[in-house]
């Protein structure tokens, strides 16, 4: 069994395309970081293709851009193509299975785009207010 799980920004801003069958489709870069430290004391990134089709890649279209952080899952793949000097090329990439996205910077408000988040009790403004006994949680 292959599995691929990992969370990272988007390298480049979303280009969705379309397959001469009419199927949507992505490609991206995300950058993961490393949970090291070099030699300079800053975190490294690793950069891993990735490939998103159909709904999710129209999904991904509409609420990311560069920069988001997402979560993907997904197998990693090998492809071979031909290069122009009639060598053979490698490319190997994520095709995502499932995509979720992290943080949202698309279509928000001024306010949150500097903040980076969303609020989303906003629209009730200051009404909502929790109260919970000790005696009411479902464990001990």
């Amino acid at each position: 069994m292959q599995k691929f799980i990992a969370n990272g920004n988007l390298c480049k801003d979303i280009e969705l395309k379309t397959t001469q069958g009419g199927k949507s489709v992505l490609r991206n870069t995300i950058a993961i970081r490393n949970d090291y430290k070099n030699e300079d004391g800053q975190y490294g990134s690793e950069f891993v293709n990735i490939v998103v089709w159909g709904k999710s890649a129209e999904f991904l279209s509409e609420y990311a851009t560069k920069g988001t952080k997402i979560l993907i899952e997904g197998k990693i793949t090998t492809r071979s193509y031909d290069k122009e000097d009639g060598s053979k090329g490698y490319v190997t990439e994520v095709n995502c299975n499932s995509i979720e996205i992290l943080d949202h910077k698309k279509n928000t408000s001024a306010t949150s785009e500097e903040e980076g988040t969303l609020d989303p009790y906003k629209e009730f403004g200051n009404q909502i207010t929790v109260s919970v006994d000790d005696l009411e949680l479902p464990f001990e």
